[in-house]
């Protein structure tokens, strides 16, 4: 789009992506790593001592048989300072650090020192090509958007399609002759609302109907609530690695949401003048 001078317009929410387009981070680098260490394997140079020991793991899936501790202490044996930054339990984070170890034949520490550490690298592109424009609203603004937005995922039909979802899911684990039970700190379990809502799922239908039920519902949309304003402000939060001084931040402008019978003359029209 730039070559065709056109100006590309990368639009929120999620702030991981518009970083790693924006800047070089590890996930840009990994493929020529992976040709680069696959090359000093051929020529029997030396990695990681230990490293064989990951031989045994599938990285394609995440092996769940090891436990947390285990892979902690591995990766503690084998990049002691990845592991010093790393919470014991961070399971999902201790495991990818064991892939990239495994995939790169390097420790995930030094990888991540050369990329510029937590941060990643520079930008892609000369800054003066780039700015960000934050469409932000006051804080009670937001909450009150979040809260809304539940109330109307609750009128459209929210809770009926978890109910629908997790008896499917529970009826094939059946058909399937599934022993093990269902790791809700994983996949789509962990998205909002089922995890709030996972209380209330498992009542059979006329303990849902009953006082008791009713409370529980009530009690799950008031703790959605506030799982999606905890996400909103995770999202704001991020947006602020953007601004870090050690990144060389390109311009940053903020346009004023809070009022929406005024949004084309306090969000688009500044904008507009913005881009100009």
């Amino acid at each position: 789009l730039l070559k065709e001078g056109k100006i590309p317009f990368i639009c929120g929410g999620t702030n991981y992506y518009i970083e790693s387009l924006l800047w070089k981070v590890l996930v840009d680098q990994e493929l020529p790593l992976i040709l680069q260490e696959s090359r000093k394997r051929e020529h029997g140079q030396p990695t990681v001592q230990g490293i064989e020991r990951l031989d045994g793991f599938d990285f394609e899936a995440e092996d769940t048989s090891v436990t947390t501790e285990e892979l902690y202490r591995l990766l503690q044996e084998l990049d002691p300072a990845r592991a010093a930054v790393l919470h014991p339990r961070e399971r999902r984070k201790v495991w990818r650090s064991l892939q990239v170890l495994k995939q790169h034949g390097r420790p995930h520490s030094s990888l991540v020192r050369e990329q510029g550490g937590a941060l990643g690298g520079g930008l892609r592109f000369p800054k003066e090509r780039i700015c960000l424009i934050e469409v932000w609203s006051g804080q009670g603004v937001l909450d009150s958007r979040c809260d809304r937005r539940v109330d109307t995922m609750m009128e459209r039909g929210l809770v009926k399609e978890l109910l629908d979802f997790h008896e499917q899911y529970n009826r094939q684990r059946e058909v399937d002759s599934a022993t093990e039970l269902p790791d809700y700190r994983r996949g789509i379990w962990q998205s909002i609302g089922f995890k709030e809502f996972h209380p209330f799922l498992v009542l059979g239908p006329e303990e849902r109907e009953g006082e008791e039920g009713r409370e529980l519902f009530a009690k799950c949309v008031d703790w959605m609530k506030v799982a999606t304003r905890q996400y909103a402000r995770r999202q704001v939060k991020w947006m602020r690695r953007f601004l870090v001084a050690e990144r060389d931040p390109p311009a940053y402008y903020r346009v004023d949401s809070s009022l929406p019978g005024l949004w084309r003359e306090e969000v688009y029209l500044p904008a507009e003048e913005i881009l100009e």
